[in-house]
């Protein structure tokens, strides 16, 4: 078969984007309902690609500028000469910095950003950079308790794991000195002076003294995090302990339960019981 089709100029355009195949959906066609519907699925393609096209570099490039204007080049850490990777920074009510890091796309600003932040909670992702910012700050502003009560757990306790926490990590695990260690999980970010989850490390008699002291003790939400620890558990401050051997204990040794790490730099996470075989010598076996 044989046509023409008369239309504006932006329906020539779209067309002649399509001459080659318009043509073969022609030739080939039996029915002219079913060669028309083809056809208007091939424009309505073709105009959806051409308004979703790439920008051209100054036009990307001028809107990234403009967002970054408006959230201020003050706060800009780092960026690399593409504009394509940006890096922000918010510093807190103690001087405390906190990084977010913006990867654009290439097809930017269609597509959003990616993001890597370490907070308590993950910000809403956006297209716009400057409401990403604008979360990442109010975020940081909404947890500083937690973030003071880590950083006393960090300044004034043996942490043991993790070895450089990040802002993200609600959890610590701590020296308590006799081989024996815990975990502990603050469960609530907004609540951080509530008594935290722990689980508790090393030989059974020790641990079962310690276990005592955690159920027997009122915890006080009105003190720190770790003074409610150091009352607890009878500890020093980490400035006070930092000569004392951890390793001078009567207790039969235990390459797990007395091992704050492993050869591969990891925490030991297995908990161990105390058996007493026929010799009246203490063992210990695996709780699997």
């Amino acid at each position: 078969p044989r046509g023409q089709i008369f239309g504006t100029k932006e329906l020539n355009e779209l067309m002649n984007d399509q001459k080659k195949l318009i043509k073969t959906k022609l030739h080939e066609a039996t029915d002219i309902m079913v060669f028309l519907s083809e056809l208007k699925e091939t424009l309505e393609s073709t105009h959806t690609l051409k308004v979703n096209a790439f920008q051209p570099v100054s036009t990307r490039l001028s809107h990234i500028y403009q967002e970054i204007s408006m959230v201020g080049f003050d706060k800009v850490q780092s960026m690399n000469e593409t504009m394509d990777e940006i890096i922000f920074n918010t510093r807190d009510e103690k001087g405390r910095d906190h990084a977010l890091k913006v990867t654009l796309p290439i097809n930017y600003p269609f597509v959003v950003p990616q993001i890597v932040a370490h907070l308590p909670v993950s910000i809403e992702i956006s297209p716009s950079i400057a409401t990403l910012v604008r979360q990442h700050e109010q975020i940081v502003h909404r947890y500083q308790n937690v973030f003071n009560c880590l950083d006393e757990l960090d300044q004034h306790m043996k942490v043991v794991d993790p070895e450089n926490p990040k802002r993200d990590e609600m959890w610590r695990k701590i020296a308590l000195g006799h081989h024996c260690s815990l975990h502990l999980e603050i469960v609530n970010p907004l609540l951080p002076f509530d008594k935290p989850q722990i689980m508790l490390f090393g030989g059974e008699k020790r641990v079962g003294d310690l276990r005592k002291a955690w159920e027997r003790a009122a915890w006080n939400k009105e003190i720190s995090l770790y003074a409610n620890l150091m009352n607890i558990f009878q500890l020093v401050s980490n400035e006070s302990a930092e000569k004392e051997d951890y390793t001078n204990t009567t207790d039969i040794e235990c390459g797990i339960c007395y091992s704050y790490k492993l050869e591969n730099g990891e925490a030991p996470e297995t908990i161990l019981a105390t058996v007493q075989p026929n010799n009246n010598t203490e063992f210990q076996h695996i709780i699997r």
